[in-house]
């Protein structure tokens, strides 16, 4: 019997709503490299892009595009039905998990891209980075003082693929941030310094929001980050997947957290507080910036002969682009008769 496949949006197009799954698979391809897959009953998804525009005022196209065959059970929701469901909290956790999926999926694509590049692609991340950072302070700059060639500078250099690609490094690992947590205050726990709050490869039911203190990341027995910032939520991944923990989370000093268990979560839900609409957009916006990588990176290697030219060739252009940048930063920081610049150039470590 020959399978017959449905197209149900594709990549580049506008988004005309999103998709309510009610049982069977759904094959998401990146492009002619990557695809992974939607499978189970009653998901909403194909929510990504909408979001991205609905949330943060981007104007995103499909980044995705996605089929299912003839014994798939599949859906239209209109984008209104989807933001008034928003506020019902089954639809909101069921959309929050699918998205959660999907950046638990990209993640381990990009992973694999990112192995195969080793060290060259660590200082490409880098190099991007503080390019796409410096670009953005410049912009700060321009908002308060409106100075003309602050602009122009602006213009010029953020057409580049580097900032397109600290961009999107930038925005996929920023930390999910709540503004306020008072009605949790029945949850806070405290950990003295060095108390293990969850161990790598384990299970759990339960997410963390920092109140105070620093909570060092740990991976394989190396640390890899410290989360100081009041309002970050940590560990949303295990909760709302139930995958093994990623990493572990060791208390720096003395800190209190809010701790949110699984069997918790409409209860808090209903207490009125936006935890997790805060949780959905970064999770929006994690997966969004995820494909942007991936599908940059594998553009690049199809661009390339071999693997050693594609390292090479990453880490050099946004070094070139970066020093370039700092050039032109230089040479305006001298012939202009401001204070504003010299912190930007200081950042650069070439």
């Amino acid at each position: 019997m020959t399978t017959v496949y449905t197209k149900l949006y594709e990549k580049d197009a506008d988004p005309d709503s999103v998709y309510f799954l009610e049982s069977g698979r759904v094959t998401i391809y990146l492009d002619n490299v990557d695809k992974y897959q939607i499978n189970g009953h009653s998901l909403i998804f194909g929510v990504t892009e909408y979001l991205m525009n609905y949330f943060f005022d981007e104007n995103c196209k499909r980044i995705e595009t996605a089929i299912c065959d003839q014994h798939t059970d599949v859906k239209k929701i209109s984008f209104e039905k989807m933001i008034n469901g928003l506020k019902n909290f089954s639809f909101l956790i069921n959309v929050s998990m699918v998205v959660a999926k999907q950046v638990y999926l990209t993640n381990q694509i990009a992973s694999t891209g990112i192995r195969i590049l080793e060290e060259e692609e660590l200082k490409n991340k880098k190099y991007s980075k503080l390019y796409y950072n410096s670009i953005l302070s410049l912009k700060k700059e321009f908002e308060k003082r409106k100075l003309p060639w602050v602009k122009e500078i602006v213009t010029e250099f953020e057409t580049s693929l580097t900032f397109k690609r600290g961009e999107a490094y930038q925005r996929s690992e920023e930390p999910i941030i709540v503004a306020e947590t008072n009605s949790l205050d029945g949850n806070m726990v405290e950990y003295q310094k060095d108390t293990v709050l969850c161990e790598q490869d384990s299970f759990g039911e339960e997410m963390f929001v920092l109140r105070s203190g620093a909570i060092d990341v740990i991976i394989d027995d190396k640390k890899i980050a410290t989360i100081s910032e009041a309002g970050t939520i940590i560990g949303e991944m295990a909760l709302l997947l139930g995958e093994s923990r990623t990493a572990t989370l060791k208390a720096k000093n003395s800190v209190v957290v809010t701790k949110i268990e699984k069997k918790e979560l409409k209860e808090i839900a209903d207490s009125g507080t936006d935890i997790f609409e805060t949780l959905l957009k970064s999770l929006v916006k994690r997966h969004y910036f995820n494909m942007v990588r991936i599908v940059d990176l594998n553009s690049s290697v199809l661009e390339k002969t071999s693997v050693e030219n594609l390292k090479k060739n990453l880490s050099d252009k946004s070094l070139s682009d970066l020093k370039k940048l700092k050039k032109k930063l230089v040479k305006v920081s001298k012939s202009k008769d401001v204070d504003f610049i010299k912190p930007i150039i200081d950042k650069f470590d070439l």
